[in-house]
């Protein structure tokens, strides 16, 4: 664990080696979204010990056409001039207090 005050370029590196590896063991985009904003969420403390991060998101943007068809569909009924060159956000993965695990919401901008 990592207290927020005190990063140092080694508790940095370390970090990033423990991000990469849950790149590593992935499969989907949306596996490493969840691992990503676990593993930070947990990860950073405050001076007490506390969990220093309220809240831990995951954002991916992307065209209308490779979305997968439930999300289109969650798009499409959502605006009706839907224009498929436009760039939508989606969020993966979200962690906040109380929550035991990754969630991920449907969110299309």
């Amino acid at each position: 664990m990592v207290k927020i005050g005190n990063v140092s370029l080694q508790d940095s590196i370390e970090r990033g080696r423990s991000l990469q590896a849950c790149g590593k063991s992935s499969e989907y985009l949306e596996e490493f979204a969840a691992k990503t904003v676990d593993f930070l969420y947990r990860n950073f403390r405050d001076a007490s010990g506390s969990e220093a991060l309220s809240l831990v998101r995951f954002f991916h943007t992307c065209n209308y056409e490779p979305l997968d068809q439930p999300l289109k569909d969650y798009v499409d009924d959502k605006y009706e001039k839907l224009d498929q060159e436009q760039r939508y956000i989606t969020l993966l993965a979200h962690l906040s207090p109380g929550e035991k695990k990754p969630g991920a919401i449907g969110i299309n901008l």
